[in-house]
């Protein structure tokens, strides 16, 4: 009987270490999967500075990122010099690298089942979004001569994120409402305020530059 009861002891520890490896090696599976999952695209978090961020990240362009990811993405400040730079040299054509190219159309918004190239409604939607930008910049440079206008800085406008299925966008798009290039013409500082601008593809794109 004595033997018989150390066996059903012995036994008895093994039924309580068994589910604890099972639980240890439960888990250890779940952290290699999540850590081998591709996050799907999501809104960024909005911040005014780098205290309003977690984990280490820092605040670029109304923005919560990892630094090394803020180092490799073309920045606002990148796009308001394009613009202005555009505008002093009155070059229509140059302001089109501003704007969405056909890879960000696709990669940002649906337009059906059909290849966007192809897809008629967004061809008309790309043509009408393209009409009202160069309207915009031909309506700014009636205004005054642009020439020897001087890039001084770039203010970041309101933190306006776009959510999944507005607009047609196919994931949630960062935006920026308002913001403003400060330039110097003729001894004076200006600001020239951009209505609307995205982040498509980690790269920032006017998406409509007079409200």
């Amino acid at each position: 009987m004595k033997i018989l009861d150390s066996r059903l002891r012995g036994n008895d520890s093994l039924l309580i270490t068994r589910p604890k490896m099972k639980l240890a090696t439960t888990l250890l599976f779940l952290l290699l999967l999540s850590a081998c999952q591709v996050d799907e695209p999501r809104v960024a978090d909005g911040c005014a500075s780098d205290a309003d961020c977690r984990l280490g990240r820092v605040c670029v362009d109304r923005i919560c990122s990892y630094s090394e990811d803020a180092a490799r993405e073309e920045t606002t400040e990148i796009v308001a010099r394009r613009i202005l730079a555009t505008l002093a040299a009155n070059n229509e054509g140059g302001f089109s690298l501003s704007w969405p190219d056909t890879l960000d159309y696709e990669w940002g918004f649906d337009f059906g089942p059909d290849a966007a190239s192809a897809d008629p409604t967004r061809q008309a939607l790309v043509i009408d979004r393209e009409k009202l930008l160069i309207e915009d910049f031909r309506a700014i440079v009636k205004e005054k001569d642009w020439t020897g206008a001087t890039f001084v800085a770039f203010e970041p406008g309101s933190y306006a994120p776009i959510p999944t299925g507005q607009d047609r966008a196919r994931l949630p798009l960062d935006r920026l409402r308002d913001s403003r290039i400060v330039y110097e013409l003729d001894g004076k500082q200006n600001r020239l305020t951009v209505a609307q601008l995205i982040r498509l593809r980690g790269r920032w794109r006017v998406f409509a530059l007079v409200r």
